[in-house]
């Protein structure tokens, strides 16, 4: 128990024996100058390896600057809003990179680029524009390589069941000649007054195509069964002028025989 006492003792006065001083000093501008900067404070310039011209301070619990935490600032060349800080791993006896600190001053501008891993938001996101209505609301072009959407509504394989039954020609007709528009797909002034759901609009779009499938599969075997016909009645057509033919040639040599010259003969 003495000794272990004794050995606390001992720690105590020895962190109490080398305390850090927290000096001011005038400025510091000579290359490298911030990494041997320590326990106190000071006006940086970029060039002594700070990331801004500006206030400046360096801390720490033990002697020398060997853990020290340094905090660099912007005073007013980078619009006087900029906070860094890093610090110094004393184990391996070298300096860990300058981060910033983002805050309401320097986020809110638009000069600032910002990098993230994830963004997480509860309320909506606007870009061009101050005043999202949706989770995200984008007032200019949205250059993608992919979008996914998910379906709110059952894609349209059910075209393509035999007891689905697509409206015929004529009502279609009727139906364009009144609105100017496909069935099922919004007038021109819907989309221009309430925009357009890409995910239900393309669904819309593939269950026309699959329609337009199956009037083109219909036509084309009314076509192949009016081509069967037409051959028929080309067939029917040739042994019909055969016959004719026939009946031509009997007719002449009928005409022969009973014509003057051919009873003379």
């Amino acid at each position: 128990m003495k000794k272990t006492f004794l050995t606390l003792i001992i720690i105590i006065v020895g962190y109490r024996a080398f305390p850090q001083n927290f000096s001011p000093t005038s400025s510091i501008n000579n290359t490298g100058a911030a990494n041997n900067f320590w326990g106190g404070y000071t006006f940086a310039y970029a060039t002594s390896g700070s990331p801004w011209n500006g206030a400046f301070m360096s801390f720490g619990g033990f002697p020398a600057n060997d853990y020290d935490c340094q905090i660099s600032t912007d005073y007013g060349p980078h619009g006087g809003n900029h906070i860094s800080f890093r610090t110094r791993n004393g184990d391996a006896g070298t300096w860990n990179n300058w981060y910033e600190i983002w805050h309401s001053g320097n986020l809110n501008n638009s000069n600032t680029d910002f990098t993230a891993k994830n963004i997480y938001a509860g309320g909506n996101i606007g870009i061009g524009t101050t005043q999202p209505d949706q989770k995200l609301t984008v007032v200019g072009t949205i250059h993608s390589s992919e979008v996914k959407v998910d379906n709110n509504m059952p894609p349209p394989d059910y075209v393509f069941e035999k007891t689905y039954k697509p409206i015929d020609l004529t009502t279609l007709k009727a139906y364009l000649d009144k609105n100017h528009h496909l069935p099922e797909i919004p007038s021109a002034a819907e989309m221009i007054k309430n925009g357009l759901n890409l995910g239900e609009m393309n669904l819309r779009l593939l269950k026309k195509v699959e329609e337009l499938t199956l009037y083109i599969i219909d036509k084309d075997k009314q076509l192949a069964e009016q081509n069967i016909k037409l051959s028929d009645q080309q067939q029917s057509i040739k042994s019909q002028q055969a016959q004719i033919d026939e009946l031509r040639e009997q007719l002449k040599s009928i005409t022969k025989f009973h014509s003057p010259i051919g009873r003379r003969r």
